[in-house]
């Protein structure tokens, strides 16, 4: 229950991690699990959803300690749709390299979070074009460095669009088409 912080997390850690086993943190997630699971709160309100991760990255510490880290990824996967952490999950499953599982689970965030959470849905974006560039999936990344061009356009964000359209092997095409939107204001492009 501190919300606010108060104890160090160095202090903390030192003090979960002193001599506990791991048999003893598995009480510890079955007490977390349970409080997940009767936790009724499921309208969407910023603060309940809010204590409701705290408690689900108390659940994912205590099963790591208590050697269960295989169970991480279902809870997060759980709790992406209760409470719209997306980004969570598809952070962990680029950390695991599971590239198509991330793009999936960034697409169905983007579309559940867009309308109320937007700055979560542009994070999801920005995962799935950093999936494209590990794969080398240049044209995705040069799609990618294009909306941030035309959405800020400036000197780094002309840079990089020209940068990754060089990979992608549309350089020119690209290069003459931002010029042009500098010069005219007019997208290049039409969204309906």
């Amino acid at each position: 229950k501190d919300e606010y912080n108060v104890i160090e997390r160095e202090h903390l850690d030192s003090v979960l991690k002193n001599n506990a086993s791991p048999p003893d943190w598995c009480g510890v997630v079955d007490e977390l699990a349970s409080r997940l699971k009767s936790d009724a709160r499921r309208d969407g309100n910023f603060h309940d959803n809010y204590q409701r991760e705290r408690v689900a990255d108390w659940l994912v510490q205590a099963l790591t300690y208590a050697d269960r880290a295989g169970e991480i990824i279902a809870v997060r996967e759980r709790e992406a749709r209760i409470t719209g952490s997306y980004d969570q999950l598809v952070s962990l499953l680029m950390e695991k390299k599971r590239y198509d599982d991330a793009e999936r689970w960034a697409a169905e965030g983007i579309r559940k979070t867009s309308g109320e959470a937007p700055g979560i849905a542009a994070q999801l974006a920005k995962a799935v074009g950093e999936i494209a560039r590990k794969r080398g999936r240049w044209k995705i990344v040069a799609a990618h460095a294009a909306c941030g061009f035309f959405e800020h356009p400036g000197r780094e964000t002309f840079a990089e669009l020209i940068a990754s359209a060089e990979r992608a092997g549309c350089r020119d095409t690209v290069q003459r088409l931002a010029l042009e939107f500098l010069e005219t204001g007019q997208l290049p492009f039409s969204i309906t």
